[in-house]
């Protein structure tokens, strides 16, 4: 991980951790580090811990750009491509079992991903 924080201004860095079999962002032994959330564009100017993060069920579209909340330790550069789990909220919380429908469970896919830039502030 090695770019400008929006935030705070600093460089954030990050040696890059043994890779496994399966590149993936949030399949970690340690747990979720990307989640499917979504801020509005005119909140990137606030702190992430200040920005009203809302869960989506929406399923990913090829192509589609979304911005995504992660957390460390998040561990993929710009350009990096990885793969990623998409579940209606519901689901990752409490499994298959807790679907709303049975769509729901249609919905769950593996969803390869882009990083491609970290959002700056437009003041």
């Amino acid at each position: 991980m090695n770019f400008l924080c929006s935030c705070c201004k600093s460089r954030i860095t990050n040696d890059k951790q043994k890779r496994y079999l399966i590149e993936g962002a949030g399949i970690h032994k340690i747990g979720y580090h990307l989640a499917w959330m979504e801020c509005a564009k005119e909140e990137l100017c606030l702190p992430p811990d200040k920005r009203e993060w809302v869960h989506t069920d929406q399923v990913p579209i090829v192509g589609e750009r979304r911005i995504l909340k992660v957390t460390a330790p998040f561990d993929e550069e710009i350009g990096d491509t990885f793969t990623t789990v998409f579940e209606p909220w519901q689901m990752f919380l409490n499994g298959c079992e807790s679907a709303e429908s049975p769509e729901d469970i249609g919905k769950a896919c593996a969803v390869l991903c882009r990083f491609e830039e970290v959002p700056l502030c437009q003041t």
